[in-house]
């Protein structure tokens, strides 16, 4: 037994599988109580919407910035297979000017046209989305650093700045609450966490530079970069959209009461949409460290799906059929953790549409389980899928979702599409390993 231990301690998957997942499962945690501090502080459908709607956007504008920084962790993770650390110091820095100004860009864009966008979408006070401007700039110049961590498989220390960011956030969230900032507190604290986040994450990595930088060319890697970034684009979108673009459109569609319910149902789905994730946060830079040795990669992806598939499997049988007792018993369990019991309980709202949206949820899991894996193996052409899962998808919440339910419909009719298209590609990309290990 002893034995079993020792090896497994040197297994570099269940190392890396250990640390991300002791972090994400104590970040995840922090998240949810951050979340669920924020609906006690605010209590009301329409504040709450108001703060699904803001987290939204903030996702949607970060679409162009991830699908580049996607493909920074596959290059990354290439060159650190190859020992070439002079190069990704100066593909670092380039790539940290490149996203500050394009956080730049978008934040200014959102700012000049924060009135409109409080009028369309019945934003309660125009401040909120200058913020949001300012909070866009932020998150985008703080991905360099996010990628090169994770693509140098510094699980550490990723997983250091995302407990910390979220301790950080809570503390503050409350600090600025009680010092009557009200509803800008929840900004604040993503302003202050983030930017506190990116100095300790660039001196994280500053001791896995190479101060010869200067003397490389990196053009190679930049232009392999854009390359691969325009069809990642596309899958982010659709990936992101494919459970984003509803609450935008039913913002605008239903009374605030109805959007911010949704919110509730929303936030809710995300406790089982990144519990389902909590083990495999370290697959990707594995799978392309593995791909570019020309190794067995399949043995990482089917070690993950059955951790997942248990996972997704467990939270979907208790959501459909245990909805009621499991919200009983997470709205007991607040309590304990500092909670405002009363104003979780309109959680009870949203109880009929649990079901339904776990439903949704669990195929949205696997979408994006399998998108990780062909991402992590560069079959970049499924983006074709994504663009036409988007246009579907638009069409079909413009034309139908008038109400909750149609909405969820709409998203799990192109979520199933969407995971037929993949698992055929999966099932392409094992035929083809098979078929060249035997020759």
């Amino acid at each position: 037994m002893v034995g079993r231990i020792r090896n497994l301690s040197k297994n570099p998957i269940f190392n890396g599988l250990f640390i991300v997942t002791s972090g994400s499962i104590l970040t995840t945690f922090l998240s949810y109580y951050y979340n669920f501090q924020t609906q006690s502080l605010f209590p009301g459908f329409a504040e709450f919407g108001d703060y699904v709607f803001i987290i939204t956007l903030l996702t949607i504008s970060q679409i162009i910035p991830a699908s580049v920084s996607g493909t920074l962790n596959l290059i990354v993770t290439e060159l650190k297979v190859k020992n070439e650390y002079a190069k990704l110091t100066l593909l670092y820095i380039k790539m940290l000017v490149l996203f500050s100004l394009v956080g730049f860009v978008l934040g200014f864009f959102v700012f000049s046209i924060s009135n409109l966008i409080s009028d369309i979408f019945q934003v309660k006070n125009v401040y909120y989305i200058q913020l949001l401007g300012l909070l866009i700039f932020l998150s985008t110049a703080s991905i360099p650093h996010s990628s090169f961590l994770y693509g140098l498989l510094k699980f550490k220390s990723s997983s250091f700045l995302g407990v910390f960011g979220s301790i950080l956030k809570i503390v503050l969230l409350v600090y600025f609450y009680n010092l009557g900032f009200g509803f800008v507190s929840i900004l604040y604290s993503f302003i202050i966490a983030i930017t506190v986040n990116f100095i300790l994450g660039n001196l994280l990595l500053v001791t896995h530079f190479d101060k010869n930088y200067k003397l490389n060319d990196v053009s190679l890697y930049t232009k392999k970069l854009i390359m691969f970034s325009l069809p990642l684009f596309f899958i982010l979108t659709g990936t992101s959209i494919l459970n984003q673009l509803d609450i935008i459109f039913l913002k605008t569609r239903l009374t605030t009461e109805l959007s911010g319910m949704y919110g509730y149902l929303n936030n809710f789905g995300k406790i089982f949409y990144f519990g389902s994730f909590l083990f495999i946060g370290a697959m990707a830079p594995q799978i392309t460290e593995s791909y570019n040795k020309k190794e067995n990669y399949f043995k990482i992806f089917w070690f993950y799906f059955k951790i997942v598939f248990s996972i997704v499997s467990l939270g979907l049988i208790t959501l459909v059929f245990f909805a009621k007792e499991f919200l009983d018993m997470f709205i007991y369990f607040s309590a304990y953790i500092g909670l405002r019991q009363s104003s979780l309980l309109n959680f009870y709202s949203i109880l009929e549409y649990i079901p339904l949206y776990s439903v949704f949820i669990s195929v949205y899991v696997f979408v994006n389980f399998l998108v990780i894996f062909l991402i992590a193996v560069s079959a970049f052409r499924i983006y074709v899928a994504f663009i036409s899962a988007v246009l579907l998808q638009g069409l079909l919440i413009f034309v139908f979702a008038n109400d909750i339910y149609t909405a969820i419909y709409c998203n799990l009719l192109v979520s199933s599409l969407l995971l037929a298209y993949l698992i055929y590609e999966i099932y392409k990309k094992y035929t083809s390993f098979n078929n060249s290990s035997n020759l």
